[in-house]
């Protein structure tokens, strides 16, 4: 089984996504580099996406297996299977709050004259001076009297 991990997940998207899963311990590691290069194919190489993906994958895979005692010794695969979902519950909210950023224009003088410039922009549905009037307005009379 391959394994790769150097500590640093800035340097490469498999990294990232083994720290992401925290599957960084060779001993004992979840997923084989082609599995995790696999997922990040499958997901445009987005390492959020690719440990959800992976998330998915270990759930099921301790899902399928049952709790396990001898005497003392116990083996709790609902408990892992328990911790990768709210792993997967993290890692949601983390791929969405990096989809929809929030943003607030106009806080600045030069991101509204830079958003104003722009060519593409809709019109403005409010501006000053929108009811003002240039023309003279004058009195009409009835002429039936």
């Amino acid at each position: 089984m391959s394994f790769t991990y150097t500590g640093d997940p800035e340097n490469s998207t498999l990294e990232k996504t083994r720290f992401l899963l925290q599957d960084t311990d060779s001993d004992t590691a979840e997923l084989t580099d082609a599995e995790i290069n696999s997922l990040l194919t499958d997901n445009g190489s987005n390492a959020v996406r690719a440990a959800i993906a992976g998330c998915e994958i270990l759930i099921a895979k301790y899902s399928r297996k049952a709790d396990r005692s001898l005497g003392d010794l116990s083996i709790s695969y609902s408990q892992i299977s328990s911790n990768y979902q709210k792993l997967l519950g993290v890692l949601r909210t983390r791929a969405a709050m990096s989809i929809f950023t929030p943003y607030a224009g106009g806080i600045s003088i030069s991101d509204k004259q830079s958003y104003e410039s722009t060519s593409d922009r809709t019109a403005p549905a409010f501006k000053v001076g929108m009811h003002d009037f240039d023309g003279t307005v004058t009195e009409q009379t009835d002429e039936s009297d």
